[in-house]
């Protein structure tokens, strides 16, 4: 009645019973006064194009799942098209709303100024001399919060040019202040929690607190051993 052309993916029934999927465009064919007088339009069997997709949103959302539990994501920048992806954990991360993708130097800018250098170095590294890069690093987010993440990068290389950089984002911001909490406990020996010893330079244990109990009795040490 419109005319208006129409495109449409339909799920259908087969023969045999069995599900598959119809690409379908159609358009109105008129006569000279603008009279529907038919339809015509072609049509093409996207079955295994919609398996394919199915498979990979399946597969995007198991990692993105696994992602969300242990707090790492994954990243990809793409040379050859420009454009940054990241998983939806590397996302929240940023606190940034799920889908958006930042262009590179964007990304880069979230990272603490005084370690924006580091960040650069280690990209440009990856790709004009293929080093793989593993830092630790300060991430300011959306949001203004400060957190520690971990980054491992690894370039693709293709006829000797970098098309592709990839690789993992881990937020360790707890486990950063584990390891404060257990620097600044390592200044009262006493009172550590954890065990701390001290060694002269030929390895003789000078000293080790409480804590130290457990280690010492499966190592079959004492004060004193070397």
């Amino acid at each position: 009645e419109t005319g208006i052309p129409y495109e449409l993916e339909l799920e259908t029934v087969r023969k045999d019973g069995s599900n598959g999927w119809m690409w379908v465009r159609g358009e109105a064919e008129t006569d000279s006064a603008g009279n529907t007088i038919g339809l015509w339009g072609a049509a093409q069997d996207i079955t295994e194009r919609k398996k394919t997709e199915k498979s990979l949103l399946e597969s995007e959302d198991f990692l993105n799942r696994t992602g969300d539990i242990a707090k790492v994501g994954g990243w990809q920048i793409n040379f050859e098209t420009g454009k940054v992806l990241w998983t939806r954990t590397t996302g929240r991360i940023h606190e940034l709303p799920d889908g958006f993708y930042p262009d590179l130097e964007d990304a880069i800018n979230y990272y603490h100024p005084d370690d924006r250098k580091l960040v650069r170095e280690s990209i440009n590294r990856a790709i004009e001399d293929g080093e793989t890069f593993n830092f630790e690093t300060r991430l300011i987010t959306a949001k203004g919060h400060e957190r520690w993440v971990r980054a491992i990068g690894q370039p693709i290389h293709k006829e000797g040019k970098c098309v592709r950089l990839s690789g993992t984002f881990q937020d360790i911001t707890e486990w950063k202040k584990a390891e404060e909490e257990i620097f600044i406990l390592s200044k009262f020996p006493s009172e550590n929690p954890n065990p701390v010893m001290r060694l002269s330079k030929n390895g003789v244990v000078l000293y080790a607190n409480t804590a130290s109990d457990d280690v010492f009795k499966n190592w079959g040490l004492k004060v004193g051993d070397k």
